[in-house]
């Protein structure tokens, strides 16, 4: 709403999970780091159920990002709460300015 009364270009990110089923391919070490807590289940069950569609936004304004990783073979979270090492946050940028230059 504040992009849109100021005339200014928005772009809304959903960030990637590791808890989605098939966003990513898992290394031995981030598959111990999403195995460590069992509770976390249920947030790949949410984000599973999320549109893009759902957010209002033209589909220029928005970049689905949550399989940004699916094709990644190294790892690229750094614990089991979704935060990236350098690797992942090069990666999810990399796909966030191709969006903007589109």
């Amino acid at each position: 709403a504040i992009s849109a009364a100021n005339s200014i270009n928005y772009l809304e990110v959903i960030q990637p999970s590791q808890y989605l089923e098939g966003s990513k391919r898992f290394t031995r070490e981030e598959e111990l780091l999403v195995r460590s807590d069992q509770s976390m289940k249920v947030v790949g069950k949410g984000y599973s159920m999320v549109k893009a569609e759902d957010f209002g936004l033209s589909p220029e304004s928005i970049l689905d990002a949550r399989f940004v990783f699916a094709n990644t073979i190294q790892p690229v979270y750094s614990d089991n709460c979704c935060h990236l090492n350098q690797e992942g946050e090069k990666i999810l940028a990399r796909e966030i300015a191709l969006k903007l230059i589109r």
